[in-house]
């Protein structure tokens, strides 16, 4: 099972994600977040089952610091068969340093190639009808992160956090 490091938003805040993955579930577009059970957050870092587990709680260690605001602007798709649906959060400087930091060696989240997103499906077989039902519902939102967790997946197991001041 692979590894990530996760930025989670606060529970308060993350109510505009989980009212979008409970619209597209409602609507029989997607459910695979939902199912997933595991709570809105931007991946800041993705690594491989053999990576030393050890390290990675060290390098989340060194990540604590002062929360994360984000602004959320957008909706985007990540575009494929299916398409991956999500929320587009600004990558302002906190979140650009938190990521740089996690030094992920994954071609999709290295610094240059990664774009971070809140992911709300992978599984979505017509992105367009799915924009367009979430695009009507549309707000842009804020959220604050106070929380990095390391996890391993699929299921989900969270194997440490750390909390920002």
């Amino acid at each position: 099972m692979p590894y990530a490091i996760t930025l989670c938003l606060d529970d308060d805040d993350a109510a505009p994600v989980r009212a979008m993955l409970d619209l597209l579930a409602a609507r029989g577009i997607a459910d695979d977040v939902l199912r997933l059970g595991y709570r809105p957050h931007v991946t800041l870092g993705l690594y491989a089952d053999e990576a030393d587990e050890a390290a990675l709680r060290s390098r989340l260690a060194a990540l604590a610091g002062p929360a994360v605001a984000l602004s959320m602007p957008a909706l985007g798709c990540f575009p494929g068969t299916p398409a991956v649906l999500y929320v587009a959060p600004c990558p302002g400087p906190a979140l650009l340093a938190l990521h740089a930091a996690c030094a992920s060696p994954h071609p999709h989240y290295r610094r240059g190639a990664w774009m971070p997103h809140i992911t709300l499906s992978e599984a979505v077989a017509d992105a367009g009808a799915a924009l367009a039902v979430l695009g009507a519902a549309w707000r842009p939102f804020a959220a604050r992160c106070s929380r990095l967790e390391l996890v391993r997946f699929r299921p989900v197991e969270v194997l440490a956090d750390i909390s920002l001041a």
